[in-house]
């Protein structure tokens, strides 16, 4: 193949991932309806490794907002609301809160979550599958 052939696919390449980045269905996100009952310590956890997938809060990394990886993110983020959404949770009854609470935890520990391409991203070297991010989510079972 030419060199100028090459070179012509690169430009088309480039343009068509440029035009992409306009191609971009949004991510709803909205407000807190309420807060779950859990210690500081495990809202902390909960905000730092969950809420950004988990919850109505719109919190991607730069490298999540370059189509096309952001079409799968963001799939990933309305399929997680639908299994968990911290953002409603609070307005569920106590024992509700607990159980799914119960669930995340045993997610976590399973290995299920964060999800394996989740755990590959900068930053996430101190995620929740820690010690001190299970340990503290188990404690809020206890404590709710």
């Amino acid at each position: 193949m030419a060199i100028k052939t090459r070179a012509k696919l690169a430009v088309a390449g480039l343009s068509a991932l440029a035009v992409l980045q306009f191609v971009r269905p949004g991510i709803p996100s909205g407000p807190m309806i309420a807060e779950i009952h859990v210690p500081p310590r495990v809202r902390q956890i909960l905000q730092k490794d969950c809420f950004s997938c988990h919850s109505n809060e719109r919190r991607l990394a730069w490298f999540d907002e370059i189509t096309p990886p952001y079409w799968l993110v963001r799939h990933d983020i309305l399929t997680a609301r639908e299994h968990l959404n911290f953002s409603t949770l609070g307005s569920e009854p106590v024992a509700m809160q607990r159980a799914t609470l119960f669930e995340a935890v045993n997610m976590i520990q399973l290995g299920a979550m964060p999800l394996p391409v989740y755990r590959l991203a900068p930053g996430r070297e101190g995620d929740s599958r820690g010690v001190d991010g299970v340990e503290g989510l188990s404690w809020a079972m206890e404590l709710c």
